[in-house]
């Protein structure tokens, strides 16, 4: 069936990710559900054949995955700071406009008393989310940040001292690996994103998305814990290796 003529929410129940794209093109698709795809893009002012073109683009599975442990401190660093700015700018902000933006209303009981929950805790959620990977950036990765260019020569090893006093790698892989089920709160309260028969498509597209961003964490998290701290921690290893090469000429 050509896309163009197809209803908004027939696009959607093809592909839940769909949801995300008709957001980052500035379409709620709850509102324009029952409009066919044509007649969104007319009322939007938006070119309906570089619309499909986002959606095709939208549908098709990311399976490029990098050789993590060929890759420089610098770059790992900068990938998930990448995915950071990823979170905070597109999948938190249309979750939050899925939990907020749904009308209870027009749900079952059931799942209206859950997004009622949600409507509470996901901003809750989402600001202490938010709020630890921005401490994580200005702690963890500028120490190490800080430790790869003293071990390439580009900062003096004296910089770095107080810091290498303060701040340790295996006390951040501890706490790390302490704080990796961020997404506990949310899956209770979805009962383990469980979705029966006849639930309304904005809850169906919700729970693909929360639970799509939970796989997100847990390959984030791996890339820490599996190939940033053991980097960094040998990182640190040669750092401290030099104050001890430079001590005895002090």
């Amino acid at each position: 069936m050509n896309r163009i003529v197809q209803r908004v929410s027939e696009i959607v129940e093809e592909n839940y990710r769909l949801g995300a794209a008709f957001y980052n093109l500035g379409i709620d698709f709850q509102q324009y559900a029952e409009l066919p795809l044509q007649e969104v893009c007319r009322i939007r002012s938006l070119d309906a054949n570089f619309v499909c073109k986002q959606l095709e683009q939208a549908a098709q599975p990311n399976t490029q995955k990098p050789h993590w442990e060929n890759l420089t401190i610098e770059l790992i660093i900068n990938y998930l700071k990448h995915t950071h700015r990823i979170f905070m700018r597109y999948k938190l902000p249309y979750m939050r406009n899925l939990v907020m933006q749904s009308e209870k209303r027009k749900f079952p009981q059931n799942y209206s008393l859950i997004l009622s929950d949600l409507q509470i805790a996901f901003p809750l959620f989402a600001e202490d989310f938010i709020r630890h990977i921005l401490d994580e950036e200005n702690t963890l990765f500028t120490y190490i940040e800080n430790l790869d260019r003293v071990a390439c020569l580009q900062m003096p090893a004296s910089k770095i001292y107080f810091q290498m006093e303060k701040y340790n790698i295996a006390d951040f892989a501890h706490a790390h690996h302490d704080d990796d089920d961020e997404m506990q709160g949310i899956r209770e309260l979805t009962q383990d994103y469980y979705i029966s028969e006849g639930s309304p498509l904005a809850m169906r597209v919700l729970y693909s998305e929360l639970q799509a961003f939970e796989q997100d964490l847990k390959v984030h998290a791996n890339i820490e814990n599996n190939v940033l701290f053991p980097k960094a921690a040998k990182l640190e290893a040669q750092v401290k290796k030099q104050f001890l090469q430079i001590r005895p000429l002090n």
